[in-house]
């Protein structure tokens, strides 16, 4: 080998080396920050102490996550200040689209936590939820470091290694949570990784936050696992299929199913969505390919609904059971909006007023008016009074009254009892669902009260926008969205 040959070897090795480093705070940000669980205990602010009731706010998901993504963000600032040069900021130019797009969001992050009211949720975030205006701002260092390092095609491998091994240890623990048995809060190690030895008290009271058929890994939630799955399906569904080499294409497919296995062990509709949207998306873009290897295609679909059917076999019917909703919320997101719809005139209550201290539930055909008199009684719109019988539960405490009339059927009130043996309060059960709080005082009568902060409340209806008769896709989001959108 010549000289010139070995030296050029040895500068392509330093730059593999420089570039490892350089991405090496990516490749923790993908591949262990989603998996960092660690049981955290915190004293709330007083405001979130008061919305939400706590004394000590438990965190197990987020907080130590939130701490991690903050050193990774210091981490890339200190790598970019000894590493950026002029050449760099000329090619920064070119994503200027991506740039100028991130400057407006942190912008509009800034000022909206200046004008907060709450600062300090506004800057740290929640308990459960740490992702306040410093954590968007780690969020927005990330995108300009990975748009800082990334000069090669090939370095996409550092993202696809990182992503690789997320899946496989998602996996590993999620077939154990399919199986009921939470790995992590079975084993003595496992514990060691939740709970530090100052909470060592909690070792043995922590349980399983869903019933066996459910994956959700470290994620907090099925749902979010659902998301993320979605994105790795397409990704190393696409890579199968692309990438050169057998053995890359075997690890790629043993990925693909892994995370087929995460969604539909998610049981989240939101994920089947999103790989049904990758899905289409796809078939128009490798639509040339998909003609071309039509043979191929068939049989991988055949495994594709195979895999699904066992999974469904093996959780009971709850895969194929999202299916029914999920086509019905396809059917009504592509009809047109109808104006002359009012989802009110479906809904066992219209409407909750309160006036001189009373409550007064207006139904499809009549009202129904409590009062506070010598005890709670129960009036029709002409003032007759509704008998009601009362089923005992607990002493007192949860006993509910159900009304003695066809007229409001369905409509029932579980009592809240005090600490003086009291009847202070009433929760409105609907169907068999919980809903409102009700407050009884002896002075203000009876009213809805805010089941958190115990405030008094009011029913408004808000100016809608779009959404006439969709109000229930995407589990209630049009509805959401429909009150949102004025607000906004």
């Amino acid at each position: 080998m010549s000289r010139y040959a070995a030296n050029k070897q040895a500068q392509q090795r330093q730059k593999e080396k420089s570039s490892i480093i350089l991405w090496m705070p990516v490749m923790i940000l993908l591949s262990v920050v989603p998996l960092i669980t660690r049981l955290k205990i915190t004293k709330p602010t007083m405001d979130v102490a008061r919305t939400y009731k706590l004394q000590m706010a438990v965190d197990f998901f987020s907080y130590y996550k939130a701490v991690f993504i903050m050193i990774i963000a210091v981490a890339m600032v200190i790598i970019v200040f000894f590493t950026l040069y002029k050449d760099d900021i000329t090619r920064y130019k070119r994503n200027g689209l991506y740039i100028s797009a991130a400057g407006v969001f942190l912008l509009f992050t800034v000022l909206s936590t200046l004008f907060s009211s709450y600062k300090q949720e506004a800057l740290w975030g929640v308990p459960g939820r740490s992702e306040g205006m410093f954590i968007i701002l780690c969020y927005m260092m990330m995108m300009f470091y990975t748009l800082y390092i990334f000069k090669d095609i090939k370095q996409y491998k550092y993202v696809i290694v990182a992503l690789a091994i997320l899946v496989m240890v998602m996996t590993f623990l999620g077939i154990f949570e399919y199986m009921g048995k939470n790995i992590l809060l079975n084993t003595e190690w496992g514990k060691d990784l939740l709970i530090p030895r100052e909470y060592a008290q909690y070792r043995n009271s922590l349980s399983v936050s869903y019933d066996k058929g459910k994956v959700y890994g470290t994620m907090f939630h099925y749902n979010y696992m659902g998301s993320f799955a979605a994105l790795m399906v397409p990704l190393f569904g696409t890579l199968t299929f692309w990438i050169n080499g057998k053995r890359e294409k075997v690890f790629c497919g043993v990925l693909t199913i892994a995370s087929l296995f995460l969604l539909f062990g998610s049981t989240s509709r939101g994920g089947l969505i999103g790989v049904g949207i990758a899905a289409l998306l796809g078939s128009i873009i490798f639509s040339k390919m998909i003609i071309k290897r039509w043979r191929v295609i068939i049989l991988i679909s055949i495994a594709f609904l195979g895999i699904a059917i066992i999974f469904n076999i093996l959780s009971k019917g709850t895969i194929f059971d999202r299916i029914p909703s999920l086509l019905k919320d396809t059917i009504i997101g592509f009809t047109p909006n109808d104006k002359s719809f009012d989802y009110l005139d479906y809904l066992p209550i219209r409407d909750i007023k309160m006036q001189d201290g009373k409550t007064i539930l207006v139904t499809q055909t009549d009202a129904l008016t409590l009062v506070k008199e010598e005890t709670v009684n129960f009036y029709d719109q002409d003032g007759r009074k509704i008998a009601y019988q009362e089923t005992v539960e607990n002493a007192g405490a949860g006993s509910m009254i159900s009304l003695e009339d066809p007229r409001f059927t369905g409509i029932g009130f579980k009592k809240i009892i005090n600490a003086n043996n009291q009847w202070s309060g009433m929760v409105l059960n609907i169907n068999g669902l919980d809903t409102f709080v009700l407050k009884i005082d002896a002075i203000e009568g009876i009213y809805l009260i805010d089941s958190f902060t115990q405030e008094k409340i009011q029913i408004d209806h808000p100016a809608t926008f779009g959404f006439k008769g969709k109000e229930k896709l995407g589990s209630a989001r049009g509805y959401i969205w429909s009150r949102s959108i004025p607000m906004l």
